[in-house]
């Protein structure tokens, strides 16, 4: 295998979770986790989940292509799965 062709594999699996990866984050930064849950009190748990899952599609450049139901993130239940546009 080329390693062109395993970095490529490995980015694909990367982007797949990148949300869940996101969520993890920051669960696991004090600063962060104080900032998110004042969002949510001010804006709503769906709300700012929505608008973190958007951002990190349009920030990285993915789509949706299903979904995760058994996220590592105890900040969210689902997310869905990305991958580069074709």
């Amino acid at each position: 295998m080329e390693i062109k062709k395993f970095l490529e594999k490995v980015i694909t699996e990367k982007n797949k979770r990148i949300t869940d990866d996101f969520f993890l984050f920051i669960e696991n930064d004090r600063e962060l986790m104080k900032d998110y849950l004042y969002l949510v009190e001010e804006k709503g748990l769906q709300n700012v989940n929505k608008q973190i899952a958007l951002g990190i599609e349009e920030e990285y450049k993915l789509i949706s292509f299903g979904k995760n139901d058994e996220p590592e993130s105890k900040l969210i239940t689902t997310y869905s799965l990305l991958k580069k546009p074709e």
